[in-house]
């Protein structure tokens, strides 16, 4: 029990030093020796549990903001992501002005990837598809304020690693329900090749032409419909640029196909109220 008051010992943020052992350094040994109810005996289980549940009250989990500065949390206000794609798009103040969490300092993210049951025993939140739904939610207002950002290939690529995210975390959650996507889609963060933003339940959204397409007709056809930015497509490596592409899919947005044009374009624009009034003559 000596590491355990060494690591409750510290108090207002004060790094702990014990015999040049810093702080960081003493909770990466002292979470190899926290005990798991699952793995003791009956009798001893209550006692493991209460350990535990001491453990997560307490404010011991270092995190470590931009400037290198550490602070102390409680193990329910961080998280985990061992994606390095998360933190190009959730910097430290994001994730902290958004969802009020703070990424675990790195050397002790390391020790809990060796021991992945220890988070969830210490209610370490684990970078999850409704985070980034809440994340994607406040990128798309920092858009709205910024109308230019759409024209950002910066901005884009953010947005392009946002749906890659989006993608993997679905993936090891197995979790695509039909009102998470819907979710999803209500964000109006998808760029357009005319520079705005837009959301996945209004007008349909197509796939860009490729280079070999734009001509004659399907050129001036492709300017009048909504096509997300090229580069959600291409700035990022080839495996980023293929999650980007499946989480678009997922999302509905389709290719340029006479069927998909014909039914997801003319047709609703036929169906329209405009179009009766054009007709009308009204």
């Amino acid at each position: 029990m000596v590491m355990t008051i060494i690591i409750m010992a510290h108090t207002q943020g004060t790094p702990i030093n014990l015999e040049g052992v810093s702080g960081v350094e003493a909770v990466c040994r002292f979470l190899q020796f926290v005990p798991m109810p699952d793995e003791i005996l009956d009798f001893f289980k209550p006692v493991a549990m209460q350990i535990v549940q001491h453990i997560k009250a307490q404010a011991f989990m270092p995190v470590q903001a931009e400037d290198g500065q550490i602070s102390w949390k409680l193990p329910s206000e961080t998280i985990l992501s061992h994606d390095p794609l998360v933190k190009d798009v959730i910097d430290s103040q994001l994730l902290s002005n958004t969802l009020n969490l703070f990424y675990i300092h790195g050397d002790v993210a390391a020790v809990l990837e060796r021991y992945p049951a220890l988070s969830t025993v210490l209610g370490i939140q684990k970078l999850s598809t409704n985070h980034l739904i809440e994340v994607g939610k406040a990128m798309a207002t920092t858009f709205m304020q910024q109308p230019e950002a759409g024209e950002s290939l910066f901005m884009v690529a953010k947005v392009a690693k946002w749906l890659a995210c989006v993608h993997r975390a679905q993936e090891q959650e197995y979790n695509s329900s039909d009102e998470m996507v819907k979710q999803l889609q209500d964000i109006c963060i998808l760029p357009l090749s005319c520079g705005s933003f837009a959301s996945a339940n209004g007008p349909t959204i197509f796939f860009p032409l490729s280079e070999g397409q734009v001509k004659g007709v399907t050129s001036v056809l492709a300017r009048d419909l909504n096509t997300v930015h090229p580069g959600l497509l291409s700035l990022l490596d080839d495996v980023g640029n293929s999650h980007a592409r499946l989480m678009l899919n997922t999302l509905g947005v389709k290719k340029i196909s006479p069927i998909d044009v014909i039914n997801h374009h003319i047709l609703p624009i036929l169906e329209s109220e405009e179009w009766k009034a054009v007709l009308n003559g009204s």
